[in-house]
């Protein structure tokens, strides 16, 4: 029973020690309000897409792309799902549909950001 009681008052000193002297980090994954993706069809608001991949280029310029979504009804009401190899450019707080699109319709996929790319 000693060496339990030894055991548990060296566990929490070990804890109390790493939470006191532990380093601080920063946030690198902060959250930030971006706009709406703008519609393809002016005429009709934005759905938006569920599983879109993307990432951040150059620092301030996020693209994302392909997706999945419902634009002709809802699902229960026997709309059938769509998938989008359309690109989008936030740069300066503002979307653009960019001019070329993924090689095919794509989402619920990964992506990975890296130095010379996604």
């Amino acid at each position: 029973m000693i060496k339990i009681k030894k055991s548990i008052k060296l566990l929490l000193g070990l804890i109390f020690t790493a939470v006191c002297f532990g380093q601080e980090q920063e946030n690198k994954n902060a959250a930030f309000k971006v706009p709406n993706l703008p519609a393809i069809n002016p005429s009709v608001n934005s759905l938006g897409f569920a599983g879109m991949l993307g990432g951040a280029l150059q620092g301030d310029i996020l693209l994302a792309g392909g997706g999945a979504n419902f634009p002709n009804g809802l699902p229960w009401e026997g709309g059938k799902k769509e998938w989008s190899s359309t690109l989008y450019i936030l740069e300066n707080q503002k979307w653009q549909v960019a001019k070329t699109e993924l090689p095919f319709p794509l989402a619920y996929s990964a992506s990975v950001t890296l130095e010379d790319g996604i």
